[in-house]
């Protein structure tokens, strides 16, 4: 089935040789120069592609959570969001 929001991505040289790159198992991978605008969709497309699980590790919940939000409107409906578990008091404003 085609999708048009990813199957663009198939045209693109870096692209390709990510997919390469994964299937091959090279490990670490990095990558530069990607949008930030545009890591859910690749993150997306990757994920539909490879047919593989893909775990994202951010420094920020912030970011996590608007990743999170694009990866799901873009149709990923086992999209999964892990929030930081631990309490930490200082990160909580009093109210009188």
């Amino acid at each position: 089935m085609k999708d048009f929001l990813i199957d663009s991505l198939k045209d693109l040289k870096s692209y390709k040789g990510l997919i390469e790159d994964i299937n091959k198992g090279l490990s670490p991978i990095s990558s530069y120069g990607i949008v930030r605008e545009n890591l859910g969709h690749i993150l997306y497309g990757l994920n539909n592609h490879l047919n593989r699980k893909i775990l994202l590790i951010t420094n920020d919940e912030k970011k996590a959570r608007v990743l999170y939000e694009e990866i799901k409107s873009l149709g990923a409906s086992k999209a999964g969001f892990f929030s930081k578990k631990e309490v930490l008091f200082y990160d909580i404003d009093a109210a009188s």
